[in-house]
C-alpha cells in the first residue's frame, strides 16, 4: 500500500499543537518545548492543506518520547477546546443547517456524519458505523496500521467521545482498543471515558447503546428527509421549484454526494417529474448542483475562511483532492489563489 498517498489536514495538526501545549503546561512541563519545537517546525503543509500521514505519525512518537507521555493523544484530545476542533465545528455546522430551533441531529445520523467526516478529511482512520440489536457501535480502523500509532487511535476515540457527549448526554457503554495499555494503570481512561477500556482487542471499537427511536441507519435518511421538507415548508413555502431544490442540496451536501432521487424522495415526486419540473424552469439538476456548490465554495473561502478539507465535506465530495480539481476548473486557480485575488 502506497503510504505516501496518505495524509492529514493542517488544521488537525495545528490543533494538536495547541493541545500539546496546554498539556505541558498542565504537567509542568513547559520547558520541554524548546527540546521539540524542532520537530514541530519540520511540518509543511502541502498546496491542498495537508500533511504526510507518516510524518506525522513519526513526529507524534518522537514527542511523546521526549515529554514522557505514554497516552499523549489521549491527553491532547482530553484538554483541547472542542471549538478548537475541525470535526466539532463542521458538525455544529451541518446541523445548523440541517435542523432550526436548537434541534440536534439523531444519533444515528450524527454518527454517519462523524464516519463521512474522517473518509473525507481525515485519512488516519476510517470510522464504520453498524447498527445492532440494542446498539450503536462504531469501529476505528486504521487506514494504514503499520504507520498509525496509538496516540492517534486513542486521540481518535477521545474526540469522537467528548463530541457525541457535547451533542447527547449518552456514554458508551464499551470501549476496546487492539494496543496493550501503555502504562499499566486505568487511571487515565476512567478519567477520560468514565469506564475502563479493555485492550490487546482484535479492533478497536465504541458501543453505545441506544433505543429504536435514536437509531435507525435504514430509516436515518427519511428521518433527515422529514427535517429537509419541514425546514422547506416553514421557511421557504412560496418559492420557485428549482429554488427548493437548492435549499435541499444545501441542505444534504454534508451527507455526501447527492443524487436526483435524493431530491425527488424529499419532494415526494418521481425523479422523471423532476427533471420535468425543472426543464420547465430552464435549469437542471446538474446546473443547480455545480452552481450551488461554486456559491458555497467561495462564502466558505472568502466569507468563513475554511479550509479546503472543510469544505471538501461539505460540498459533498469524497476527499479534499477531488475538491481540489474541481475548482480549479471552476475558478483557473487554487483556492489560495483566489483568497489572495479576493482579500
Amino acid at each position: 500500500m502506497d503510504e505516501q498517498k496518505y495524509s492529514i489536514p493542517d488544521s488537525t495538526v495545528q490543533s494538536n499543537i495547541l493541545g500539546l501545549i496546554q498539556v505541558l503546561e498542565i504537567s509542568g512541563k513547559r520547558h520541554l518545548l524548546k527540546e521539540i519545537e524542532p520537530l514541530i517546525a519540520i511540518n509543511h503543509a502541502d498546496e491542498l492543506g495537508r500533511h504526510p500521514l507518516k510524518q506525522a505519525t513519526e513526529t507524534l512518537v518522537a514527542v511523546a518520547k521526549i515529554v514522557g507521555e505514554e497516552n499523549l493523544g489521549l491527553k491532547i484530545l482530553n484538554t483541547i477546546n472542542l471549538e478548537n476542533l475541525a470535526l466539532y465545528k463542521t458538525l455544529r455546522h451541518c446541523s445548523g443547517i440541517l435542523f432550526k430551533d436548537g434541534e440536534v441531529p439523531t444519533v444515528a445520523i450524527l454518527m454517519q456524519l462523524i464516519a463521512r467526516y474522517f473518509s473525507v478529511i481525515s485519512e488516519s482512520v476510517s470510522v464504520i458505523p453498524q447498527e445492532h440489536q440494542d446498539c450503536i457501535t462504531l469501529t476505528i480502523k486504521p487506514n494504514i496500521p503499520a504507520i498509525i500509532s496509538l496516540h492517534q487511535t486513542e486521540g481518535a476515540v477521545a474526540g469522537i467521545y467528548r463530541i457525541i457527549l457535547s451533542f447527547y448526554d449518552v456514554q458508551p457503554s464499551k470501549i476496546q482498543f487492539t494496543h496493550a495499555n501503555p502504562a499499566g494503570s486505568n487511571k487515565i481512561y476512567n478519567e477520560s471515558f468514565n469506564l475502563t477500556p479493555e485492550f490487546n482487542a482484535t479492533e478497536t471499537i465504541m458501543v453505545y447503546p441506544v433505543n429504536k427511536a435514536e437509531k435507525g441507519f435504514s430509516s436515518n435518511t427519511i428521518t433527515m428527509y422529514a427535517a429537509v421538507q419541514n425546514l422547506l415548508d416553514k421557511e421557504y413555502p412560496n418559492v420557485k421549484f428549482k429554488d427548493r431544490c437548492r435549499h435541499i442540496l444545501s441542505c444534504i451536501l454534508s451527507f455526501g454526494e447527492p443524487k436526483r432521487e435524493h431530491v425527488a424522495s424529499i419532494l415526494n415526486m418521481s425523479i422523471s417529474s423532476l427533471q420535468r419540473r425543472l426543464k420547465e424552469e430552464n435549469t437542471s439538476f446538474k446546473s443547480i448542483l455545480l452552481e450551488l456548490r461554486k456559491s458555497l465554495a467561495h462564502d466558505y473561502l472568502i466569507n468563513q475562511n475554511r479550509t479546503n478539507t472543510d469544505i471538501a465535506f461539505l460540498l459533498g465530495y469524497q476527499s479534499s483532492s477531488e475538491f481540489f480539481k474541481a475548482f480549479k476548473i471552476w475558478f483557473l486557480c487554487t483556492p489560495l489563489q483566489y483568497q489572495k485575488q479576493h482579500a
